[in-house]
């Protein structure tokens, strides 16, 4: 009736204006601008599935760089202080969905507390190194897993968060496919240049 105001406010729908335009791929369309601050006991472990990450993480990549892996990437945030790392972590699955590899790329204002936990955590020995600090982790003398720590090329002193980059490459003790290209190609280029 005229001048009556509408006994729902919603209209016909039953939906408020706000549930109008729901994205139905993504219904929380501000999920991906809350990254989840994690530590690195909780992704560098190898009991992680495929299903986990994709419900731990608000944001997946998939990664075809090895032919016979699965690979499945995530940003990394560890916190807010120079001591935390942000980057990505990527773990790369056999057929049977079994973790094989984990990789980390990052920046970290002071890798001290990194370095310590890693050592802890898989027995990492320093390399001689040259340009940055290598540890390894051997098998019959070749290296099976390995972190590398560098300064970053540019260091600005008003950007505490950012002055050394951090590669870690941890692979399942077994793993036939040894390195990833990217690892053996950091290790054969140290080398080359006397670097270790």
């Amino acid at each position: 009736m005229a001048g009556q105001s509408p006994a729902n406010s919603t209209g016909a729908t039953g939906l408020t204006p706000s549930r109008l335009h729901v994205d139905p791929f993504n219904p929380n369309p501000h999920s991906l601008d809350q990254m989840p601050i994690v530590s690195l006991a909780e992704v560098l472990r190898f009991d992680i599935s495929p299903d986990w990450v994709m419900g731990r993480f608000p944001r997946v990549s998939t990664v075809l760089s090895e032919l016979n892996l699965d690979g499945l990437r995530v940003p990394l945030v560890t916190g807010t202080s120079p001591s935390d790392l942000a980057g990505t972590v990527t773990y790369y699955f056999d057929q049977f969905k079994r973790l094989k590899r984990i990789c980390v790329q990052g920046n970290v204002g002071d890798p001290t507390r990194y370095v310590a936990e890693l050592q802890q955590a898989y027995q990492m020995s320093q390399e001689p190194s040259l340009g940055g600090t290598l540890y390894v982790i051997k098998w019959n003398g070749a290296p099976t897993s390995l972190l590398h720590i560098a300064p970053a090329s540019v260091v600005h002193s008003d950007s505490p968060y950012g002055r050394f980059q951090l590669f870690l490459e941890l692979n399942q003790a077994g793993l036939e496919f040894g390195l990833s290209p990217e690892a053996r190609h950091l290790v054969e280029a140290g080398r080359h240049t006397k670097r270790w």
